[in-house]
């Protein structure tokens, strides 16, 4: 299946760092007030935008804690509004992307500095003033939107992912508005700040790791999810992300462990459930312990009936395994269930080399027509089709495939043998010769080529040519036309 827990980078939003250090007296509550952030420059992809904030001190703040919630705001807030004019001023890639869900994936901070910083005093409260000014590159955003179209189970982690900073930011107000009754509670306060900074941590290095899983950094990833979870070892989102990067880079083993320890958690979230026992399923099935792969890819569809992914999986189980006829009933759920009409062709692909197997080769023919319209597997696709084309002897259309296929890549030597075996089909005697030669100039040990080469210089009366063609197939192991030509002299 399509991995569905990839995702983008959100943009980072940073809580105070030091509540509670170097407490200044008699300030009154902390608030704050702020200008739009604008732009002051614009070259290329790049864009530099300035934002000024003024911060008030609050009984439990120090001037420090102050001035550094001011930075991190500013710089959040400066991605945020710069997300959202990205959003209006980028072309989408496909219409299902909706302005919420470009603003959760929108252009990155490069660098930021402060360029004006005074202490100020309003109303009897003293306070500071930051200008910062942010520098935004936008160059990756349409690819990034691209990635997100294939992979639209990491987008739903990243508005959870979203959604959760949100609700963090929330609860820092709402503790900066109890500070006004809350002044002398500072142990209470203390306790909800490192609480709330934990969970931000947390959400720094998922987000770090999600930008590696993009940039296919796999062990950089696994060392970011580690991280995470030595923040919270029950953290199952990352248990199910690092088994992805397992499995990306072979380490099926680790995997196991990761998935394993995500289900003994028993996740209340039916998608991590479902990812879980997939993804172990297909451990299991790479390292061909198929019994119990298939127990917990039976266990994936279980969780949900409705995602086409798992049938794939399951289909190519059963087709390593030889029944091919419940690989087909597969092949064809996650066809009906896969709603992208243009990521199917791997299905049809797969299912019309399983309507081979069993020899119903229009079927096969079909499949195969239609993977090659969606661009999947062209290749084989043609080479397998000529072979269906033979055996219901359509000739013209086989030779077609072939010379697509050699056209494409002069030295597929298969191509050759069956073109040929069309041409002697046709009695284009000349034209199947001059293939068999090629072919065996590429693979001079197939019996078949030499006994397809000997029939046709049989069909032209060359009787020596095809003796000596039978006497080498059958040192080959085949001497079918040796026995037939031996029978005629007799």
């Amino acid at each position: 299946m399509n991995l569905r827990i990839f995702a983008i980078s959100l943009i980072s939003v940073f809580l105070v760092q030091s509540i509670f250090a170097n407490q200044v007296k008699n300030f009154d509550i902390s608030h704050s007030t702020s200008t739009k952030a604008v732009i002051v420059s614009s070259k290329n992809n790049l864009r530099i935008y300035q934002k000024t904030m003024k911060m008030f001190f609050s009984g439990v703040q120090s001037q420090e804690d102050a001035r550094l919630t001011a930075i991190r705001r500013i710089e959040a807030d400066i991605a945020r509004e710069a997300g959202e004019y990205i959003s209006t001023n980028t072309k989408l890639v496909n219409s299902k992307i909706v302005k919420d869900e470009v603003v959760a994936i929108s252009a990155v901070i490069l660098n930021s500095s402060i360029i004006k910083e005074k202490n100020i005093i309003e109303n009897n409260t003293f306070g500071i003033e930051i200008t910062i000014e942010a520098t935004i590159d936008t160059s990756s955003l349409e690819h990034r939107i691209a990635q997100v179209l294939k992979t639209e189970e990491y987008l739903r982690q990243l508005k959870q992912l979203q959604a959760d900073k949100e609700k963090l930011l929330t609860k820092l107000n709402k503790l900066d508005n109890e500070a006004k009754t809350l002044k002398s509670d500072t142990k209470k306060l203390k306790n909800q700040y490192q609480k709330l900074r934990k969970q931000n941590k947390l959400l720094e290095y998922t987000q770090l790791a999600y930008k590696s899983l993009i940039d296919n950094d796999y062990d950089k990833a696994i060392n970011y999810y580690t991280e995470a979870l030595l923040i919270d070892p029950e953290d199952v989102p990352s248990y199910v992300n690092r088994g992805a990067a397992y499995l990306y880079i072979n380490k099926y083993s680790n995997a196991k462990k990761d998935y394993i320890k995500a289900i003994e958690l028993k996740p209340s979230e039916k998608n991590l459930r479902y990812i879980s026992f997939s993804n172990l399923g297909e451990a299991y099935y790479k390292t061909k312990e198929y019994d119990k792969a298939l127990e917990y890819y039976n266990k994936a569809i279980k969780t949900d009936p409705a995602y086409f992914a798992t049938y794939s999986r399951r289909g190519a189980l059963y087709y390593v395994k030889k029944q091919f006829s419940k690989a087909i009933e597969d092949y064809s759920k996650a066809i009906e269930l896969n709603s992208n009409k243009e990521s199917r062709g791997r299905e049809y692909y797969i299912r019309g080399l399983l309507y081979g197997e069993t020899r119903e080769y229009e079927k096969a023919i079909q499949d195969l027509s239609i993977a090659i319209s969606l661009n999947e597997q062209t290749f084989m696709s043609y080479q397998f089709r000529a072979q269906f084309y033979i055996a219901t002897k359509q000739f013209s259309k086989a030779i077609d495939d072939c010379s697509k296929i050699i056209k494409e890549d002069n030295s597929a030597d298969l191509a050759y043998l069956w073109r040929g075996q069309a041409f002697l089909n046709l009695q284009h005697i000349n034209k199947a010769i001059t293939d068999f030669n090629k072919y065996i100039s590429f693979d001079a040990k197939n019996s078949e080529a030499y006994i397809l080469r000997g029939y046709a210089y049989l069909m032209k009366k060359e009787i020596q040519n095809a003796l000596k063609d039978a006497n080498t197939a059958c040192s080959l192991g085949d001497c079918s036309l040796q026995k037939k030509l031996n029978s005629r002299e007799n």
